[in-house]
């Protein structure tokens, strides 16, 4: 006897709902504990997998995150039109940014600055990476009142 193709798909449910229960704990958040052991190996070596993976997590952070601006020197070569509108238009978001990165700061400062704050204040169970990664801004990196550093 054939199997329709909607009986086919049906036989396959349990073992895609088995997948799925499994790929939605991957999308739980970073603990910061799990973020402060991956900074830690960052200076033991800047290159292994733990490293990569605070590296990572803290650029995604930045990138993604509207609260952050960082602050990138003109290119050298920027005409006259090409700055006035990047510093007269900016962005189309109007969320204030609570965070202002100089563009020079580099991913080896933000990890010491990581650790310093979760040797300060130990991260807790139920922190995440963000939650940390929000307090290490807050303390080194908060805008002036202008919304700019």
């Amino acid at each position: 006897m054939k199997l329709t193709t909607c009986a086919r798909w049906l036989a396959l449910v349990p073992a895609f709902a088995t997948q799925m229960s499994a790929s939605a704990a991957e999308l739980d958040p970073l603990p910061a504990i799990e973020l402060r052991k991956f900074c830690v190996a960052y200076g033991d070596d800047p290159r292994g997998n733990d490293a990569q993976a605070c590296a990572t997590y803290l650029r995604g952070f930045i990138d993604g995150s509207s609260l952050v601006y960082v602050d990138l020197l003109s290119p050298p070569d920027e005409s006259f039109s090409q700055r006035a509108y990047r510093t007269r238009l900016g962005s189309a978001s109007r969320v204030r940014p609570r965070y202002c990165l100089n563009g020079s700061v580099t991913i080896a400062e933000l990890v010491i600055q990581i650790l310093v704050q979760a040797e300060s204040y130990p991260p807790t169970e139920a922190e995440t990476a963000s939650d940390l990664i929000q307090a290490t801004l807050n303390r080194f990196h908060r805008c002036r009142s202008g919304g700019r550093r």
